[in-house]
């Protein structure tokens, strides 16, 4: 009896075992590069790294990751010319730090990590990723300084680094990314001034900044961003007045500069922004020009949230053609 009920319990552990595996059990730790043909040594222990520190073997999806030699058919990795060219793992339940590894992915177009449980700092060596076209690290929880070396990412459209816990100024080298087309870096808790140097940013069309710690007044060189199409500044400590330079950002369709302790007359050069449709300035001390070419303007913004705040000093005469776009 005693024998049998030994058996029995020793067949109940096994089944245990099977169908509750330990915690951390999957391809081991340990993976030999030099079995891999694919990609180069330095590429296979990038990857092999970021599976490690972000512990892969409770990713969501991690098919194939350190269980075959062929890298380039691992979940989310893209292979091109014998080279990786995209690591998209997106919301796939990463947690841990980025490995400074990653910057030997030399040939990577593409970074897409959105939306996972990342934290600690952007490695400064992503700066070397010299191809990259997008960076995408929003929704984690990564914190410290935005890297300046990202400055050097020459062929970078798309930078999105919103929704984490960043911290300290924006680089001034940002204003380096001759090709950037969009960036966002909402939701974080950066602080002093908007650099100046944004405004060389000559291909940038998306602009989104609000919801930080940022102060110091609004650079006049955002006038200089000619193609932008949003500039999104609300919720931060900015003040001082409007620059008039932004009325010559004439392809703009949304502008928020909500809750920030802004000050002085809305600029009438904002009549030049034929195509904004979207307008917010509540929360401030904005007051509104009073003009009637201005008021005009204003009525055919489609959706607008102001301050309802008339200028004291009435604004003098402008003929009609002064306010009607080309």
């Amino acid at each position: 009896m005693r024998r049998l009920r030994s058996f029995r319990g020793f067949v109940l552990l096994a089944w245990l075992a099977v169908l509750w595996p330990t915690r951390g059990q999957g391809p081991a730790a340990a993976f030999d590069c030099a079995t891999v043909d694919q990609i180069p040594p330095a590429e296979c222990r990038a990857l092999v790294a970021l599976y490690q520190s972000t512990d892969g073997p409770h990713w969501l999806i991690s098919r194939s990751w350190l269980a075959t030699a062929t890298p380039c058919t691992w979940y989310g990795v893209r292979c091109d010319g014998g080279h990786v060219t995209a690591l998209i793992l997106v919301s796939n339940r990463l947690q841990g730090e980025l490995p400074p590894e990653l910057g030997d992915l030399t040939r990577l177009r593409w970074l897409e990590l959105q939306g996972n449980l990342l934290s600690g700092s952007i490695p400064p060596t992503l700066g070397n990723l010299t191809s990259l076209w997008m960076l995408s690290l929003y929704d984690n929880q990564l914190s410290g300084d935005i890297p300046a070396s990202l400055g050097g990412l020459a062929e970078l459209r798309y930078l999105y680094l919103h929704g984490n816990r960043l911290s300290g100024p924006i680089p001034s080298a940002l204003g380096n990314l001759a090709q950037l087309q969009t960036l966002y870096l909402q939701e974080n808790q950066l602080e002093g001034s908007v650099p100046a140097a944004l405004g060389n940013l000559a291909s940038l069309e998306y602009l989104c900044l609000m919801d930080n710690r940022l102060r110091g007044e609004i650079p006049p060189e955002v006038g200089n961003l000619t193609g932008l199409r949003e500039l999104i500044l609300s919720k931060n400590q900015l003040s001082g007045e409007i620059p008039s330079t932004l009325g010559s950002l004439n392809r703009l369709e949304r502008l928020y500069l909500s809750d920030n302790p802004l000050a002085g007359a809305l600029p009438l050069s904002l009549t030049n922004l034929a195509y904004l449709a979207h307008f917010r300035y509540d929360g401030t001390g904005l007051c509104e020009p009073v003009h009637w070419g201005f008021w005009q303007w204003l009525a055919g913004v489609d959706e607008r949230r102001g301050t309802g705040i008339p200028c004291r000093r009435p604004f003098a005469y402008l003929p009609v053609a002064a306010f009607t776009p080309p």
